[in-house]
This record gives structure tokens, sequence and C-alpha cells, in this order.
């Protein structure tokens, strides 16, 4: 009888590992769009800043758009280390200990 219940202690295990696993590819394909969309945004301001006119006016808020576009970048690429370190600490928390 210890046999079945090691073994059903074994197939939950298994699926709780492959659900964890599905789990984090899930979270990297979310990362990577979110990079990639970062990046696009990125390009996008550079593009609109080469293109408005070249009046006073319009020169100042461009510059303050390309100012501000890098810090949106780094609160996004914070965010996601953040979310990447309590994510690791949580899979830490069930790790199997030796």
């Amino acid at each position: 009888m210890q046999n079945r219940g090691s073994g059903a202690s074994d197939m939950h295990g298994k699926a709780a590992r492959v659900a964890e696993s599905e789990a984090g590819a899930e979270r990297l394909n979310e990362e990577k769009d979110l990079r990639d969309r970062t990046k696009n945004f990125a390009l996008r301001i550079v593009e609109m800043f080469s293109v408005i006119p070249k009046t006073t006016e319009a020169q100042v808020l461009g510059k303050q758009v390309l100012r501000q576009a890098p810090r949106s970048e780094q609160t996004i690429a914070r965010r996601i280390a953040d979310a990447a370190r309590r994510n690791f600490l949580e899979l830490l928390r069930f790790a199997p200990r030796a």
C-alpha cells in the first residue's frame, strides 16, 4: 500500500512541476512581449520626434517626450526584474530539500 501512496505522490509532484514549468514559460513569453512592445514604443517616440515641426514649441515638447520615454522603459525593466526575483524566491520555497 505504501507503493501506491508514493506513486500517487510522485504523480502529483510531476503534475505540479509541469504546471510550474508551463507557468514559467508563459511568464517568459509575457516578459518578452513586454520588452518588444517597449522597444517599439521607444522607436516610435524617436520617429515622432524626427517628424514634428521645427518650431520652438514643438521641439520643446518633443524633447520632453524623449526625456520621459527612457524613464518609462527603466520603470518597466525594474518591474520585470522585481517580478523575476519574486518568482525565483517563490520557486525556492517549493524546491525539494536535499
